[in-house]
């Protein structure tokens, strides 16, 4: 059984703002650097020996907060950048509120501009980019392996590998706090007849921010 915990990063001036960040390099604020600190402390008490790799968006706030996160994990420990784990794609509503989206488009931004990514998109690049985190080599047995990544990403991939049914708005009908801690069990089942391994996921924590208070 492998474990990959999804982590979101942290604060940001945009998200108390109420911005649309998409892939706008916004850096954390001061909130959001106590925030990742206080998880790499729960990080290394509670998982380190069994943390065996860690994937992270490319984006700004998503790479500091794994460098921050690195203050409390071994330096040797692989790090892997995959632009697939970032957040959706939001074209000209990036940088804009949900009021002022309201007054100038008269909608919000559950409607996608031109230069946006769809919402299918996004989901699609979401799973085929965990499938490569999960390919990407021969996990062990007990192996925990940390996604540092954004809060839509986080609820695609949760829409997709607990089959949530896409009616419910189209992602997993949760909040992703920033730092927050997400798990995600990975368990083999059996054997198919094509000698292909089927596997179940199983939600262990959702949304974790204990450390946090």
């Amino acid at each position: 059984m492998v474990r990959f915990i999804l982590v979101r990063h942290g604060e940001t001036d945009y998200n108390r703002q109420k911005r649309i960040m998409g892939w706008k390099a916004i850096p954390l604020n001061d909130r959001g650097k106590q925030q990742a600190h206080l998880l790499g402390k729960r990080l290394a008490e509670e998982y380190l020996s069994s943390v065996t790799h860690v994937f992270s968006s490319d984006l700004l706030r998503a790479q500091q907060t794994t460098q921050i996160l690195y203050q409390y994990l071994p330096a040797t420990l692989p790090l892997t950048y995959l632009d697939g784990l970032r957040e959706r794609k939001w074209g000209s509503f990036e940088g804009k509120t949900i009021d002022e989206l309201r007054r100038e488009y008269q909608r919000t931004y559950n409607i996608a501009p031109p230069d946006a990514e769809t919402r299918e998109t996004f989901y699609h690049r979401c799973i085929k980019t965990f499938q490569q985190i999960e390919s990407w080599k021969e996990w062990r047995n007990q192996t925990i392996v940390l996604i540092v990544t954004h809060g839509g990403t986080i609820r695609q991939l949760l829409r997709g590998l607990l089959k949530t049914s896409s009616e419910l708005g189209g992602s997993f009908p949760a909040s992703i706090n920033n730092c927050s801690i997400t798990i995600i069990k990975h368990k083999k089942l059996e054997e198919s007849q094509s000698n292909d391994p089927k596997f179940i996921y199983i939600l262990e924590k959702l949304n974790d921010t204990c450390h946090l208070s």
